[in-house]
């Protein structure tokens, strides 16, 4: 077993180690992702453009459910990339995919990727993937996204037993899974004061 895999909580280990050590299109990796990627390497242009549009604007349910389950497939496997990225780092993994208990409205309302912590400080994680080059996985950070995360970190804290400072990392991938770019951003953006009581 890796050393980082062996440092990550015990509740994480198995299914971190089953996604890194089977990446998306790999022999196999349809037991763990739910579907084969059949033509993404010899018809990229399926998936996204080179400058990272769409292509084409009318699609058929099978094509929309197919770029569905590539961009899951694709976010699944780069936020265990960036558990590991941290870990090596010396980042402890607090938590994956924590999304409040309290929460009735559905996945995205509060759901935060990645919780790590540096002392004293609460690390909140989002994490973008993006098909093709051209295409910035910054933009969809929106001011809707911020304010989910924010209030998804908010509550998270009230749940501690002890008062924690906190920041906002980000982690964009732009690419496919054989080849991608990789910035780690952090502090990347401040609360609204709105949104964290």
């Amino acid at each position: 077993m890796e050393d980082w895999i062996a440092s990550c909580p015990s509740q994480f280990r198995d299914e971190l180690k089953r996604v890194i050590d089977n990446p998306p299109g790999t022999p196999g990796s349809e037991k763990i992702y739910g579907y084969v990627i059949m033509d993404e390497f010899t018809h990229p242009n399926f998936f996204c453009n080179e400058d990272g549009s769409v292509p084409g604007v009318y699609l058929s349910k099978e094509e929309k459910l197919l770029r569905r389950q590539f961009a899951q497939a694709w976010g699944r496997y780069a936020e265990a990339m960036t558990c590991k990225y941290l870990v090596e780092k010396g980042y402890p993994i607090r938590e994956m995919n924590w999304r409040p208990s309290s929460n009735k409205k559905g996945p995205g309302k509060g759901e935060i990727d990645i919780i790590t912590q540096k002392g004293n400080r609460m690390i909140f994680v989002e994490v973008k993937a993006r098909c093709g080059r051209h295409s910035d996985p910054w933009e969809s950070i929106t001011s809707q996204k911020i304010n989910r995360l924010c209030r998804g970190a908010d509550l998270y804290l009230k749940l501690q037993p002890y008062i924690y400072e906190y920041q906002f990392d980000i982690a964009l991938y732009s690419g496919n899974y054989i080849e991608y770019d990789f910035e780690y951003i952090e502090d990347a953006f401040m609360a609204p004061l709105r949104t964290i009581h």
